[in-house]
């Protein structure tokens, strides 16, 4: 049996510009769609984190480094420029396949450059320390502090909610 997993997901993009007369879909930078191993054409997610907004489109190739993630069409009425949104693409595959699959996860900063590319897997799942060490060992040095933190926060929720005081 098939089952659809995240593929590859581009975290907190910021929204450059809504064309509402174009034909639809999203424009990404082709230096973002390489890293996040997603092609023009395909269908993607949407999560826009500023207004909830959830919706589904096709990917348009943007100018190489022109840092654009542009929304065309109909899906212009579902964000403003400066929104902050999610791209997410899945595939189908097998539970086995997914168990060893580690979808692409590309972190945009503030001025929508790069900050980390990460390949998260699902299926390593269980050993959280062993999972929180694999994504700091691919971010860039200056995230590694606050992944930390954040972390060190969750495992103590973590604790709690599991009874411990």
């Amino acid at each position: 049996m098939f089952l659809e997993f995240l593929y590859s997901k581009i975290h907190r993009a910021t929204v450059t510009d809504a064309n509402l007369n174009y034909v639809g879909s999203i424009t990404v930078d082709e230096n973002v769609l390489d890293k996040a191993n997603l092609s023009e054409g395909q269908k993607v997610d949407i999560l826009n984190i500023n207004n909830g907004e959830r919706f589904q489109t096709y990917i348009l190739a943007g100018k190489r480094g022109n840092k654009d993630f542009c929304l065309n069409g109909a899906a212009a009425r579902k964000a403003q420029v400066g929104d902050k949104i999610i791209i997410c693409s899945y595939a189908q595959m097998t539970p086995e396949e997914a168990k060893t699959f580690k979808p692409t996860i590309v972190q945009i900063d503030d001025n929508n450059n790069i900050s980390a590319v990460i390949d998260f897997g699902f299926g390593g799942f269980g050993n959280k320390y062993d999972d929180v060490a694999r994504i700091i060992g691919r971010c860039p040095e200056q995230f590694k502090s606050s992944i930390v933190e954040n972390y060190e926060k969750y495992l103590l929720d973590d604790f709690i909610l599991e009874g411990g005081s």
